[in-house]
């Protein structure tokens, strides 16, 4: 396949994002609070009583569900609940973003033809810590088209700043935090065609958060400064089209290392870092399908880290030795494209569970642990359209970690918050 036909997949993968040209939203669909005016939290409302119709949770809730008493095995979660986002959200993280002690989300809006600006936006959402959400708190950051955000302390003040990935620009924005729910603009770092999905961490054991971002035909690693600003990307090789990106001690040597799904070889590509900033290559994992999203995680309790990697069939699950070798061990059935995965202890029985973000049927599978790396069925929740990006935080405050999706193509942020 010729570099030219490569970019043109890596295209279709971003899926929706950025859609000029579609129309822009009306003036009823922006939610009251407007673009100038600060964000707005509604406690009165009950999140029990949405404006749109919740999809249903497959299967019904169990009876013991409700009653504020959190058993082992018990998997409670209610229907999505929904708050405007602004246009196409295609991605989204969290964290306590004001430093009120409440999980907020931020989103970049991937497009330029919103109501109030041309301009490219991402956007926060700010949690009241009781399952609710503000009106999205739109940031400037410049370039087009923005797809992907980190959060992570960049500059090192205990506050949370965050990284915008821009696909068509080729760079990344760095939003650093001002506090009083204000973003300031540090520029931008060029990194090449496509990027998708960054991830922060510190590669060269100075305790500064450095930048990794998966792109067309590589991936790009910059190292930071601590005062928000970043050295010029150094490029890490692996020809096709980069989606997700992970910096992660995958062999127990306290030095940071990288991996990216690519989506052209379906596979994912392993750099081990030598803990001075610099990686060497360290193979790759063959999927059964396109891989996607990956995440770590623990999954068998032994002290190294697993891996799950979203591809089309569903999630594969491999096994670390804590050498940095892995061995697949289960293929997790999800529902149709999965795109992304987000792990936890959502029916609180002491073992991770994983759910399964589903881009084409639109909802999540919830699959529980059962140990040793083997995931069974759970439940099924509906979600937006196209939705992209998943999170788990406990946004209503009772222990229980809920669930945060971004649907694309509904301009809004789902919840799923737990009931226990």
């Amino acid at each position: 396949m010729s570099n030219a036909a490569k970019v043109i997949v890596g295209a279709l993968l971003i899926v929706g994002c950025g859609r000029t040209g579609l129309g822009p939203l009306t003036d009823e669909s922006v939610a009251d609070g407007g673009f100038d005016e600060g964000p707005t939290i509604d406690e009165d409302r009950d999140p029990a009583e949405p404006d749109d119709p919740r999809p249903p949770v497959d299967p019904p809730l169990p009876e013991s569900c409700g009653n504020g008493i959190i058993e082992p095995g018990e998997l409670c979660f209610m229907p999505q609940i929904t708050f405007w986002s602004r246009i196409d959200p295609c991605s989204l993280d969290i964290g306590d973003l004001d430093g009120d002690g409440h999980l907020d989300v931020i989103t970049p809006n991937s497009d330029f033809d919103h109501i109030e600006t041309d301009d490219n936006l991402t956007s926060v959402l700010y949690g009241n810590g009781l399952g609710w959400l503000s009106d999205p708190v739109a940031h400037d950051t410049v370039d087009d088209i923005p797809v992907g955000v980190r959060v992570g302390d960049i500059d090192g003040n205990g506050q949370l700043d965050a990284v915008v990935v821009n696909s068509d620009a080729g760079s990344i924005s760095v939003m650093i935090n001002g506090g009083q729910q204000e973003f300031l603009d540090a520029g931008r770092i060029g990194v090449g065609d496509n990027p998708v999905i960054a991830d922060l961490g510190d590669v060269d054991g100075d305790g500064i958060l450095d930048v990794a971002v998966a792109g067309n035909n590589q991936v790009m690693l910059s190292r930071g400064r601590g005062d928000g600003t970043f050295l010029p990307p150094t490029s890490y090789s692996s020809e096709g089209q980069l989606w997700d990106t992970l910096l992660v001690d995958i062999n127990g040597d306290e030095r940071l290392d990288m991996l990216a799904t690519n989506t052209t070889t379906n596979a994912v590509v392993l750099w081990q870092g030598n803990g001075a900033g610099s990686m060497n290559a360290y193979g790759s994992l063959v999927m059964p399908g396109r891989p996607l999203g990956i995440t770590t995680w623990d999954v068998d309790h032994n002290g190294t880290v697993d891996l799950l990697v979203a591809h089309a069939i569903g999630v594969e699950v491999l096994l670390g030795d804590g050498t940095g070798g892995f061995t697949s061990v289960a293929t997790v059935e999800a529902g149709l494209d999965p795109r992304a995965i987000a792990v936890a202890d959502f029916d609180n029985d002491q073992r991770p569970d994983a759910a399964i973000l589903n881009s084409t049927s639109q909802d999540i599978t919830m699959t529980v642990g059962r140990g040793g790396g083997q995931f069974e069925y759970g439940a099924t929740y509906g979600v937006g359209s196209l939705p992209s990006g998943i999170r788990a935080g406990d946004f209503n405050g009772d222990g229980v970690p809920d669930l945060v999706v971004s649907n694309q193509l509904s301009n809004n942020i789902g919840l799923i918050l737990s009931n226990p």
